[in-house]
């Protein structure tokens, strides 16, 4: 009777032990993603303090070891980070990966990611390739949050930069429907209307590197 007792009492325990462990794993399954996450948040906010230092080599680098520990768990880079590593790849003289980085941002919503937006558009203007901001621009008309005169007003300077008068004053236009008192629309319009409105385009080249 002893004997069967400790045995039923053995059966038990060994049972309630496996309970045990089918409860933990998807604890330890989460506690991993939790790790995960937390490690990417703490990576991101670390990418943009080197960012804002000018520190794009160091941006690369921690991006790629991101990548590197990610990937073996089955989870793909994120998107936040893909456009922090092509900004770094853009300011570091390597366009064409930063255009395969901002490509994959393209095709993204931008209600979603209106803030990547707006950090890409100014990044490729500020480097000189406004063609490659326009894109960007264009798809940010759609988007209440950056359907906005200081956005119009970049996307008048890009079309400035490339030729286009017309599409530039379209978009100056706009800013001024939407804030008829605003200088830097009233002037740059004013010069658009000179015969020697090409003139603008280095000078608006210089400010977009100076920016």
């Amino acid at each position: 009777g002893k004997q069967g007792g400790r045995k039923r009492g053995r059966e038990e325990e060994k049972d309630a032990g496996e309970k045990d462990a089918k409860k933990a794993k998807p604890e330890a399954g989460i506690t991993i993603e939790q790790r995960l996450l937390s490690g990417q948040l703490a990576a991101l906010m670390l990418c943009d303090r080197y960012i804002t230092s000018g520190r794009y080599a160091q941006v690369r680098t921690l991006v790629e070891r991101v990548r590197d520990f990610i990937e073996p768990h089955g989870l793909a880079i994120d998107i936040d980070f893909a456009v922090r590593y092509g900004i770094a790849c853009e300011i570091l003289g390597d366009s064409a990966q930063a255009d395969v980085c901002f490509g994959h941002l393209l095709e993204r919503d931008v209600d979603k990611y209106a803030d990547l937006f707006v950090l890409v558009s100014h990044t490729l203007y500020g480097g000189g390739r406004f063609a490659k901001a326009l894109p960007f621009l264009l798809k940010m008309r759609t988007c209440e949050l950056t359907r906005r005169p200081e956005y119009w007003m970049l996307e008048a300077k890009c079309q400035v930069c490339l030729g286009r008068k017309r599409e530039a004053m379209a978009r100056i236009d706009a800013v001024l429907a939407a804030d008829p008192t605003s200088t830097p629309a009233k002037l740059l319009k004013e010069r658009l209307g000179d015969p020697d409105w090409r003139s603008l385009t280095p000078q608006l080249q210089e400010a977009a590197r100076a920016n």
